[in-house]
Formats: C-alpha cells, structure tokens, sequence
C-alpha cells in the first residue's frame, strides 16, 4: 500500500488519520468510495459513449457487485465487466 512512500510520510499520514475523530474517519471514506465510483463510471462512459445512462449505471452495478445483482436493474450486456471474484460457482 505504500511502495512508493517514504516512512516519515507514510507515518504522519497514519498519525493523521488516527486524529480523525470516527465521523471524520466516516466521511472521508465516503467521499473517496464516490470519488472510486465516479472514475468508475467515467471510465464506463469513455468505454461505451453512445451507452445510455440506464446502461452505464448497470454496467457499473456489474463491475461492483457481479452480473446476477446487476440483472436486478435490467439486461446486463454480455461484454459487461465484473469482478471475478463475485462470478465464480
């Protein structure tokens, strides 16, 4: 996780997190899970641009969650992207 940083920069980010109060700790990871799905979903749109957004919302629910979760939303496209951990018998 931290290949490319030196200790004394790796230490003071630690330090800093461990200031956070937890609803600090809370929210910053919020906002870097919608930051993730937001690079996600422009990767999606850059991939797909005459997609639909009902498409690219489900192809984005199949890289998260799977191709059976996402079929919850509508038909998932075949060449849709999804983690191999979740599509595995």
């Amino acid at each position: 996780m931290f290949e490319d940083t030196t200790p004394e920069a790796r230490e003071r980010y630690l330090r800093h997190l461990r200031e956070m109060s937890p609803a600090d700790r809370f929210l910053k990871m919020c906002r870097m899970n919608a930051d993730a799905r937001a690079l996600k979903r422009a990767w999606l749109r850059e991939k797909h641009p005459a997609a639909s957004d009902e498409e690219i919302h489900i192809r984005l629910a199949a890289l998260l969650y799977g191709r059976r979760a996402a079929s919850i939303l509508g038909p998932v496209p075949e060449d849709a992207v999804v983690p191999l951990d979740v599509e595995r018998p």
